[in-house]
């Protein structure tokens, strides 16, 4: 009985990696869906066998009240709806929202309890990342799923249509390669993480993306100042310098499209808005002028669900023709749902991050580590919403999500546990 228990595990866990596998390299189109759908089935089915207890899902009291929130209200904008396309479109995202969540925090703690060894799997995810991002850079082309398919621009995408995407999932990676870091005692282990975490930034500065720059950036610092290695540094120098020298010898003319892309890109900061191509920041502070403005219309209410899209759709744009989105998920949900929306993600966060820190006063060695670089990831997801055109599409974000609570459960049930035994 034993052994058929631990083989329906194996199952489920591998399912939960596939879906996992199929979340964040959505190479296939809709296959994620069905892993889903196939994940949903066998929780179902875990629990009827087992007899299981779902108190748990509601744990965490601001991420269930986001959640709740977060599904009746934009099914009930449908009175206002004005066009059911974009309506029903967003209502889809948001449940496959709530239902990667879910999966990824009920997997988390009754399937696949060994929390660290799933972030070793979204290293694993990453380092594929890399290596398809350097395969782009090399050889100038592109997965089929990227809008630069067919073109030789050097700049990488990975599984995901534009560049930005990736970089937002990238950027949630940071924290995970910088715990291992910090936590490993061998000194090549230390070096792949580092590795890994430099390519990120590399990677993001290849793709232009000033905000995921902005977050590797000082992170990369501030890990190199923890940890404090100067052998380490330095090997990571000289193998930096060894491969630019090696770019710049045999890719002499990918460095200087790449080095003429970048130098327009970060030159277009200051720029007035006036064309589309400059990629200025300033385009980003009209997008969100128009949130506010259609906010405002709406008695602070929010629009309903794809009404956003939809008025920027009819010509509403930002100012520039043909920038529609409002690229920043706070605005977007202030724009769509107003208030009743905005003040429970703003809760969500505050809620997570607060247990989070909760556990980080009472934990000490690796588990502090892991707790200091959760409470990091608090701010990247707020900061990578102004990374995409519309945050509604990247569901990698809620495996994220569902990690940290999970993380906040598991740690509190130890607590309550090592208590239990005390007074025992």
């Amino acid at each position: 009985m034993i052994d058929k228990v631990a083989s329906v595990d194996s199952y489920l866990k591998l399912s939960f990696i596939v879906l996992m596998l199929a979340l964040f390299m959505p190479l296939y189109g809709f296959m994620y869906l069905g892993m889903i759908v196939i994940s949903i089935c066998a929780i179902i089915i875990y629990v009827t066998f087992n007899q299981i207890d779902v108190s748990f899902l509601g744990h965490s009291k601001s991420t269930l009240f986001f959640f709740l929130i977060y599904l009746i209200y934009p099914i009930i904008t449908i009175f206002w709806a004005e066009s059911f396309k974009f309506y029903y479109s967003q209502i889809r995202f948001t449940i496959l929202h709530f239902l990667i969540y879910f999966i990824t925090y009920f997997f988390l703690i009754k399937i696949f309890p060994n929390q660290k060894l799933f972030l070793k799997i979204i290293i694993g995810i990453g380092v594929i990342y890399i290596l398809t991002s350097l395969w782009e850079l090399a050889t100038s082309s592109h997965l089929y799923t990227s809008k630069y398919y067919g073109t030789p621009i050097p700049i990488p995408t990975g599984f995901y249509y534009n560049e930005n995407n990736q970089n937002i999932v990238t950027s949630m990676m940071l924290p995970y390669a910088g715990y291992f870091f910090l936590t490993s005692k061998k000194f090549f282990k230390r070096f792949f993480y580092l590795f890994v975490m430099l390519m990120f930034v590399i990677i993001s500065a290849a793709a232009g993306a000033r905000i995921s720059m902005a977050i590797s950036v000082p992170f990369l610092i501030y890990i190199l100042i923890r940890k404090r290695s100067l052998k380490l540094t330095g090997a990571i120098i000289i193998a930096m310098v060894l491969a630019y020298s090696f770019v710049s010898i045999y890719k002499a003319k990918e460095l200087r499209l790449a080095t003429a892309y970048l130098k327009h890109q970060y030159e277009s900061i200051d720029q007035e808005v006036n064309d589309y191509r400059i990629g200025s920041t300033k385009i980003r502070v009209n997008m969100i002028k128009n949130t506010i403005k259609l906010f405002e219309k709406s008695n602070f209410v929010g629009v309903g669900a794809g009404n956003y899209d939809y008025h920027t759709k009819q010509g509403d744009f930002s100012h520039v023709d043909w920038i529609e989105n409002s690229h920043t998920y706070f605005f977007e949900l202030l724009a769509n749902y107003g208030l009743f929306l905005v003040i429970p993600f703003i809760l969500l966060l505050v809620g997570l991050f607060k247990n989070i820190f909760l556990i980080y006063k009472g934990a000490s060695g690796n588990l502090k580590i892991l707790a200091e670089m959760n409470m990091i990831q608090i701010p990247i997801f707020f900061a990578v919403g102004f990374i995409p055109s519309s945050f509604f599409p990247i569901f990698q974000v809620w495996v994220f999500i569902g990690y940290l609570s999970a993380f906040i459960y598991v740690n509190r049930q130890n607590r309550k546990d090592a208590k239990a035994e005390i007074i025992i």
